[in-house]
């Protein structure tokens, strides 16, 4: 179990829908980067690792959101894509505003991420709002 208290959080920031937290690890004389990715309109834990530095734990986790994570508004809408690991594929999921929230309206496989955010555009462009 890892005991952080607010005063250890060094750094903190979004980055494409993500977010990037940097806690100070006294006890293991180390930087414990947090990186959390939106899944289905959560923010989970995706990964956590230990660096040296906060600049080399934001460069590494912001590769690794370049990489693995994507998440943007078309149209009002929202389309979140992560990888899994245990499917080893992008996982895609489609967000429409239905009265005051969010909705998921479809969700789907892809072999990247490009391929998953043009799919859910063309989904979008067929929605009649």
């Amino acid at each position: 179990m890892i005991d952080l208290l607010s005063e250890d959080l060094k750094h903190s920031e979004r980055y494409k829908g993500c977010s990037i937290d940097i806690w100070r690890d006294d006890r293991r004389g180390c930087y414990l980067a947090e990186l959390y990715a939106p899944v289905r309109n959560r923010m989970l834990l995706q990964q956590r690792q230990p660096f040296s530095d906060i600049q080399s734990a934001v460069a590494y986790m912001k590769e690794q959101i370049d990489k693995y994570y994507s998440q943007g508004w078309y149209k009002d809408c929202i389309i979140d894509v992560w990888f899994d690991p245990y499917l080893y594929s992008y996982l895609a999921e489609l967000y429409v505003p239905v009265q005051s929230e969010m909705v998921s309206q479809e969700k789907q496989a892809f072999s990247d991420i490009q391929s998953a955010l043009a799919y859910m555009r063309a989904q979008i462009d067929k929605l009649s709002f």
